[in-house]
């Protein structure tokens, strides 16, 4: 499942550079990493903190993460 959900990550933060037209050097200019790290982070072996999601969501104005109380097992 973990995996998965990386990849699925992944392809969306591919698919959205694709869509507006960025390449992966501009992309980390932008987000002031180096083009290694958004490689990193399109390649489905990343492990994210959150704020980074949340700075690519921003920066690439799109929906990576969702939470909803619904989603939340109790034990």
């Amino acid at each position: 499942m973990k995996t998965q959900r990386n990849m699925e990550l992944a392809s969306r933060i591919d698919d959205s550079l694709k869509a507006k037209g960025l390449k992966k050097v501009q992309f980390a200019e932008m987000m002031d990493k180096r083009p290694s790290e958004i490689t990193k982070w399109i390649s489905g072996t990343h492990n994210f903190i959150l704020d980074t999601l949340y700075s690519i969501e921003i920066y690439l104005g799109v929906q990576l993460i969702e939470v909803s109380s619904a989603d939340i097992e109790f034990a």
